[in-house]
């Protein structure tokens, strides 16, 4: 199971909290089928009616129990994040942290506000090191921060940057009230504070529509994960972020990017390619011989002979296929099939029994050769003498016994071979097989 033993010796923790109106055995069980199997915490602890805190050791396992915030456990909401009561998974506003400020240490701030508004340019507030100009400036006091909140808003309500820096912030949920606050925020810099959780920045989520520039240079949560993984999780909350510490903060990944944005940009496909001269013959005839007897749905049982003992199979289908009609599998497309990581596992189909089983329950199919894209390229170990190809397929298949009457789809085929002497002529089987049957080829994609 997912739940770690106590343990510790030093290092840093992790934590978060849960919200969940569920018994704490339902919820451990509930976790371990969510997450994976590497996945482990250091303590899961009951803190009052619905509450619980989760102890982590990485970053990598808190942002996997994080992803789990909005899903159900027995028809009721699970809500993860944040420390203590006023986490981002909470309802209604935080539960205030420190002490109240008495009048000194109200009119102080109002004075340091005063004098930074002065000696900053327009819409501009250099708060640089305000911490350490007043004992009662402790910006994880959530009075602190209320305080100023109120008086930038009812002062300076069009302000635009304010700069943060070395003011000893551990944790962004005391600054919900000042993110609330600044309306029209524009830039924003964190740098140099020892904040440790990448999470923290969903505290900021309140500047989604305004903030541009965010600079958290010097902050150690920089350290914990790769910077792609880091933007990524900032441009999650903060969608309009223009720079990120300095840097263009230019999309990791994009998705439906219209075809005029990337028009002369992509290189033009290349036709199949193969690592020398072998690869390519061993992989033509076995693509031939395999897609003869793939292509004869009376025949497919004698497809055992293209798969090892162990081997594994694969499938998954476009959204717009119309998946009760492919009986073989079930669809291990995570975006469509919206299922959790155990799920997909449980849905690889293994042995070659099995695989065939499976192959022979999906539908006629014609393949057009003419249409077909391989890329091969064999790979030899030293130390077990043991060579095998991977092969990457595309092309298009008819969903029918001719092109007369079916319709036209695209699919792509992942498969490695091992080597398998006497299984059929090619003397290779199939260890691994990942298929995808795709969108209609008739489509007219403007993306």
């Amino acid at each position: 199971g997912g739940g770690g033993g106590g343990g510790g010796g030093g290092g840093r923790n992790f934590s978060t909290m849960i919200r969940a109106e569920v018994e704490y055995k339902d919820l451990v069980s509930w976790i371990n089928k969510q997450t994976n199997p590497t996945f482990r915490w250091e303590r899961l602890q009951s803190k009052g009616p619905g509450r619980f805190e989760i102890r982590l050791k990485n970053q990598r396992d808190l942002q996997e129990i994080i992803s789990l915030d909005g899903k159900s456990l027995n028809g009721r909401r699970i809500s993860v994040g944040g420390q203590g009561s006023g986490g981002f998974g909470s309802s209604g506003s935080q539960r205030p942290r420190g002490r109240p400020l008495d009048d000194n240490a109200k009119r102080a701030v109002g004075s340091f506000l005063q004098n930074a508004a002065k000696n900053s340019p327009p819409k501009t507030l250099k708060l640089e090191q305000m911490a350490s100009q007043h004992r009662s400036f402790d910006f994880g006091n959530t009075h602190f921060v209320r305080e100023m909140a109120n008086l930038i808003k009812s002062n300076m309500p069009d302000v635009e940057k304010i700069l943060l820096s070395s003011n000893n912030i551990h944790r962004l949920s005391p600054l919900e009230p000042l993110a609330k606050a600044l309306t029209k925020l524009t830039h924003l810099s964190l740098a140099n504070n020892p904040i440790s959780n990448l999470e923290d920045i969903r505290y900021l989520r309140e500047l989604r529509q305004t903030l541009e520039h965010l600079d958290c240079t010097g902050c150690p949560f920089l350290t914990e994960m790769k910077a792609e993984i880091i933007l990524y999780a900032a441009k999650e909350t903060l969608p309009n972020l223009l720079t990120f510490n300095g840097v263009p903060a230019t999309d990791v990944i994009s998705f439906n990017m219209p075809s005029s944005l990337i028009k002369g940009v992509t290189p033009k496909p290349k036709g199949a390619f193969y690592s020398d001269e072998k690869t390519k013959n061993i992989t033509e005839a076995f693509i031939k011989s395999y897609i003869q007897i793939f292509d004869d749905i009376s025949r497919r049982e004698y497809l055992d002979q293209f798969y090892l003992h162990h081997s594994c199979l694969s499938i998954s289908y476009a959204p717009s296929q119309n998946v009760q009609r492919y009986q073989g599998g079930q669809n291990r497309n995570i975006v469509q099939g919206r299922v959790t990581i155990p799920e997909i596992s449980q849905r690889l189909i293994c042995g070659k029994s099995e695989i065939v089983t499976t192959l022979k329950k999906l539908p006629m199919m014609q393949h057009d050769l003419s249409s077909f894209v391989p890329d091969a390229t064999m790979h030899s170990n030293t130390a077990t003498r043991l060579t095998m190809i991977n092969i990457n397929l595309r092309g298009t298949y008819w969903e029918s016994k001719s092109q007369n009457d079916g319709q036209k789809r695209y699919f792509h085929r992942v498969m490695l071979l091992a080597p398998a002497p006497n299984a059929n002529p090619t003397n290779t089987a199939i260890a691994n097989d990942m298929l995808y049957l795709g969108e209609l080829v008739d489509v007219n994609f403007n993306n």
